[in-house]
């Protein structure tokens, strides 16, 4: 049997959590069937793109190449669907695979063989103020077509599974649950000391801090944290916030808020922060806070807790599942209760030792090599 991976959201070199999603599935399918052959489809017009390492690192697998398309842009397809009417998606890279999996929620239209999402959430319907103008018309456009024309879709929580149902009204039977996950070959306690001289070193942080890591955007909630941390710092002075992650959209906000509330002394931008360092900057954080209002699965959360860090969170969508009792959880919407849940677990010792265990014991039932099981289970469903 022959499966076509889509490569365009795991060949970037700033992953987004669909881009992550999509290399260590793909990984780890890579690395437990031995028995299928696999090709990597990716648009790299004019042969511009520079791919990540990682990406050499799949295709160091025997039973998978990279099969490119380098006279189309990704973004003249993704704008004009029409296309796909003249030229199927197969014509691009000469792909006549039996499977084809699709990792960021839409499928092109009109595919020969058999065919997968992932849907990762449903925020384009629960929270349309959140999405760029872009990405929510491209889902409000296209993703009940997809979901209609998959063969099978993939939610990344029971959560997930049960929005889907309710806001495209598809059968559940048609949709199967697979996991985010977390790799625990890379997202392990690291020492103490050695974290924080490299963290020091690279990123200029110092003593104890907060840590929120995720998308600058309005969904991740973190006017909300900044306002809460106003209110924490009162009695808590030493401790900073350090806030990583890329900007997306509508994140001016975020730094009109620091500066109107005078916390420029306090508060730590990262920008993007490499892969390698992204496990020490978990490991020496106080508290890792990751309010979101809404995560279709929520990988920070687990990763921190991996890492050994309590953690506080939302109450909200798939947070609870992930997390479990291994966490505090929140109303977000409320900032005085987050910020005395910051206050209480920064100064309670003991109560981060207990998270802190009980954590690392629950982030150790999601892997990615269980994920990639139940992958392989879907195709060998769609080729019986």
């Amino acid at each position: 049997m022959r499966i076509a991976f889509e490569g365009y959201h795991a060949c970037k070199n700033d992953m987004s959590g669909v881009g992550r999603y999509a290399y260590n599935i793909m990984k780890s399918v890579l690395q437990t069937d031995h028995e299928n052959t696999f090709e990597l489809n990716q648009f790299n017009f004019l042969k511009r793109e520079n791919y990540p390492e990682n990406i050499s690192e799949l295709l160091k697998h025997g039973n998978i190449r990279l099969k490119e398309c380098n006279y189309m842009h990704y973004g003249i397809l993704a704008r004009h669907q029409w296309l796909h009417d003249i030229f199927p998606y197969n014509i691009y890279f000469n792909s006549f695979a039996d499977i084809y999996h699709f990792f960021g929620f839409i499928i092109p239209q009109k595919m020969k063989g058999k065919t997968i999402t992932t849907i990762h959430d449903m925020s384009y319907k629960l929270y349309p103020e959140t999405l760029s103008k872009a990405n929510y018309t491209i889902l409000r456009k296209r993703l009940v077509r997809s979901c209609n024309d998959a063969d099978i879709i993939v939610a990344v929580s029971e959560n997930g599974k049960k929005e889907i149902t309710e806001h495209i009204n598809i059968s559940s039977e048609k949709i199967h649950v697979v996991y985010n996950a977390v790799d625990h070959a890379v997202f392990f306690p690291r020492q103490h000391d050695e974290a924080k001289k490299l963290l020091s070193a690279k990123y200029n942080i110092d003593g104890k801090y907060l840590l929120c890591l995720g998308t600058l955007e309005p969904r991740k909630n973190i006017t909300s944290l900044i306002k809460a941390y106003k209110i924490f710092i009162d009695k808590n002075k030493e401790v900073k916030l350090v806030i990583a992650g890329q900007k997306g959209w509508k994140y001016d906000e975020i730094y009109r808020m620091v500066n109107e509330l005078k916390l420029t002394d306090s508060v730590i931008f990262t920008g993007y922060v490499k892969d390698e360092d992204i496990p020490a900057l978990y490991s020496a954080a106080e508290v890792f806070v990751f309010p979101s209002l809404y995560e279709g699965f929520g990988i920070p959360p687990l990763e921190a807790m991996a890492c050994g860090t309590p953690v506080i969170t939302s109450n909200t969508s798939s947070l609870p599942e992930v997390v479990g009792d291994a966490g505090i959880l929140t109303d977000p919407h409320s900032i005085e209760n987050l910020a005395h849940e910051m206050d209480r677990l920064v100064n309670d010792d003991s109560l981060k030792k207990y998270l802190s265990d009980k954590g690392i014991i629950q982030a150790s039932k999601f892997s990615w090599q269980d994920s990639a099981r139940k992958v392989l289970e879907i195709y060998e469903m769609l080729s019986s």
